[in-house]
């Protein structure tokens, strides 16, 4: 019970901090170090843990990663000064027709 709770505690501790305090270990590191303390200590089982993934959410997270580091690349600003600007230019065309 007592390592389930220490675990639990860091691994929350490296979410909120981005990092666990005199380890190289980042918040995805951090997960997978706790799941597999659990199944070291004999908390769960091997198969528990696999059950317990979501591949769903797996495939949900990587999309948006990609979508992410799209956004990041196109160089948003640009990217919505020009929505901003065909916008406008399609109104103005739009008033003037009318």
């Amino acid at each position: 019970m007592y390592t389930v709770v220490l675990v639990f505690i860091l691994v929350y501790l490296a979410m909120g901090l981005g990092k666990l305090p005199y380890f190289n270990v980042d918040r995805t590191g951090a997960a997978l170090l706790g799941a597999l303390a659990l199944v070291v200590a004999g908390r769960i089982s091997p198969e528990a843990a696999w059950m317990a993934i979501d591949y769903k959410t797996i495939w949900l997270l990587f999309g948006l990663m990609v979508v992410s580091g799209a956004f990041t690349l196109s160089e948003p600003r640009r990217v919505c000064r020009r929505l901003i600007w065909f916008s406008y230019a399609a109104m103005a065309s739009v008033s003037r027709a009318a």
